[in-house]
């Protein structure tokens, strides 16, 4: 009678255990799903107000007539420089890329830090092979804690003189460091060639000389009013004299700027820099 008075015991034990293991795993159950609820929950508090910015470019050659010649050149979408890019901290881009032109073609986001996209960063040759002529490519990265004017160029050969365009990355409290301006005026300078830009880096890869001397520098993909292309530039007589020296200059209308203070020294963009300029004309 002790025996089974024993044996009753330890299976009344027994399930004793098995009813407490069970109430464990239920209130475990419970608190995961309330944790995957608050993190549900979270994630769509926090990516409401993110969206997906897309674009489609279409690489392709036109030709454009500036210092009186028309030179063929590589661009996006039909434009020198190519479209602009403006997202806001957080949201996701997307650049579905069509090539069109008889070029390899890869696009890189300079000053984009590609977290866990390397493969969308655009280096040729490096972290993606070349767009092949007639092919897509789709690139997509997200800006999550970016800021700032960056800009977006070809990363293949010396294209990235005409395949060129602005990023803008705003702030999601929509907050700057100075006075919000009224008009955000972008400020690309670029280069100008009447050559065949693929030929002058085949020229400098195979140990030639790198002509460095563009046609003209460019605002925005403007050279300005230089002169006319009548052929006739001006009429010279004997008795005109001269200095020898070469002078270029370009009509602009003279505004008067308040600049406001910022870094101390001097304001020295290189090349592939950006630098953001508050004014108050």
């Amino acid at each position: 009678m002790l025996v089974q008075y024993k044996q009753q015991q330890l299976i009344l034990i027994a399930k004793e255990g098995v009813e407490a293991n069970r109430s464990i795993c239920k209130m475990l159950s419970m608190a995961a799903g309330a944790v995957v609820f608050f993190a549900v929950a979270l994630s769509a508090a926090t990516s409401g107000d993110t969206a997906v910015v897309e674009h489609t470019f279409i690489v392709s050659q036109v030709r454009m007539r500036h210092l009186c010649n028309d030179t063929l050149v590589t661009v996006v979408n039909g434009q020198f420089p190519g479209p602009a890019l403006e997202a806001t901290e957080g949201d996701t881009v997307v650049v579905h890329l069509v090539n069109q032109s008889p070029y390899g073609i890869t696009i890189h986001w300079h000053g984009v830090k590609q977290r866990l996209t390397c493969w969308a960063d655009g280096a040729g040759m490096i972290t993606q092979c070349p767009i092949q002529p007639n092919t897509t490519f789709t690139y997509r990265f997200d800006v999550s804690g970016q800021e700032g004017t960056l800009w977006w160029h070809s990363h293949v050969s010396a294209l990235r003189a005409t395949l060129h365009g602005i990023i803008v990355i705003r702030p999601r409290s929509g907050t700057y460091p100075f006075p919000k301006p009224d008009v955000e005026v972008p400020v690309i300078i670029g280069e100008w060639w009447q050559r065949d830009l693929i030929k002058v880096d085949k020229n400098f890869s195979i140990g030639g000389s790198f002509d460095d001397n563009p046609a003209a520098a460019t605002i925005n993909g403007k050279l300005g009013d230089l002169y006319n292309c009548s052929g006739k530039l001006f009429v010279c007589y004997s008795s005109d004299r001269f200095d020898n020296t070469w002078k270029r200059a370009v009509r602009t209308d003279p505004r008067t700027c308040s600049v406001y203070r910022g870094s101390r020294g001097q304001l020295r963009p290189g090349r592939g820099a950006r630098q953001d300029v508050p004014a108050a004309a």
